[in-house]
């Protein structure tokens, strides 16, 4: 399972229980993901 459709399947679940929440969820998993690809291309 690719990491967009895990994050859409994930971000829709919270966005029926609480959008404000799930802005938070979403800007903060953005993060973790461009510090992810960051790192990697620092590896490479």
């Amino acid at each position: 399972m690719n990491g967009r459709a895990l994050k859409y399947i994930f971000s829709k679940k919270i966005y029926s229980q609480n959008y404000n929440f799930s802005k938070k969820i979403y800007i903060f998993a953005q993060k973790i993901i461009s510090a992810a690809t960051e790192i990697t291309n620092r590896v490479r």
